[in-house]
């Protein structure tokens, strides 16, 4: 089953974004199913098996910046000061 859908920016066709859903993942109860981030709680082997997958079914040729502590905001920042474990909505 597919979980994620592909966005098309037409006027920005370097920017990708794709939205995910919670099914078809290999996480537990209360991380059913498709989870991505490592910082709920979540078995770690269990969000690796779900990132693979997703980079896998989507055809990335790397690794995304994992936005793990979103914090609904205007919270940006320059990629080369990011970490995955700083709170931000976006790079």
């Amino acid at each position: 089953m597919q979980n994620f859908s592909n966005i098309h920016w037409p006027n920005s066709p370097h920017v990708r974004s794709i939205i995910t859903q919670r099914h078809s993942g290999h996480s537990r109860p209360p991380f059913d199913s498709f989870n991505l981030s490592d910082q709920v709680g979540d078995t770690p082997q269990h969000v690796a098996l779900n990132r693979k997958q997703l980079i896998t079914h989507t055809g990335m040729k790397s690794p995304p910046l994992w936005l793990n502590q979103k914090t609904h905001s205007d919270q940006v920042v320059h990629t080369q000061h990011y970490h995955p474990t700083n709170p931000l909505d976006g790079l």
